[in-house]
This record gives structure tokens, C-alpha cells and sequence, in this order.
């Protein structure tokens, strides 16, 4: 919503596959808040390396096309990039 308000980019719309996402972001909270189980005590069987790597991989490019209509926009509007991008010495890059 941030996004679309700001910058009139939906970011939904940049993703190869909002339901393996959106299936992603509903595990989540399972394996970060209650180790990998479910609300009733069953083990999860899904977290597999191939599940992981393919949900980084979905992430990943889901963030280089925001980054890249980020960009688009920025060039279209003929801004600069934010100061907070650059390293001097009133701005300090966080790691």
C-alpha cells in the first residue's frame, strides 16, 4: 500500500507468484513463533531445503523488480537518489 500511495507501484503485481508467496508469509509465523509447528502441536513438513531456497529465490526477485520500478519511477520524475544512499559526512550507510 506504501508503495502505491507513494510511488504508484504495486508491488503485488511484481511477483512471479503471489501464492506461493502468500503461502510463504501464512507458514512464516509457524516456523519463526512456534518452531516449525503449527497451532495445534503438528510438526510442519514443509520447511525443506527446496522449500527454503525456493521461497528466498521468489523473495529475492521480488525485490530486484521493486528496486528496478523504484528506479524507473525516480528516472521518470528526474530525481536524484536520496542522500541517505550516499556515503559523506552528514549521512552514515547502515549495515
Amino acid at each position: 500500500m506504501l508503495y502505491d500511495i507513494a510511488l504508484g507501484i504495486r508491488i503485488l503485481d511484481l511477483t512471479s507468484d503471489k501464492t506461493a508467496l502468500f503461502a510463504a508469509i501464512m507458514l512464516r509465523h509457524d516456523c519463526v513463533h512456534r518452531n516449525g509447528f503449527d497451532k495445534n502441536g503438528n510438526e510442519l513438513s514443509v520447511f525443506t531445503r527446496s522449500f527454503v531456497q525456493q521461497t528466498a529465490d521468489l523473495i529475492r526477485a521480488l525485490v530486484e523488480n521493486i528496486e528496478r520500478a523504484v528506479r524507473q519511477v525516480d528516472r521518470a520524475a528526474h530525481l536524484q537518489p536520496s542522500p541517505i544512499h550516499q556515503t559523506n559526512e552528514r549521512f552514515i550507510e547502515r549495515p
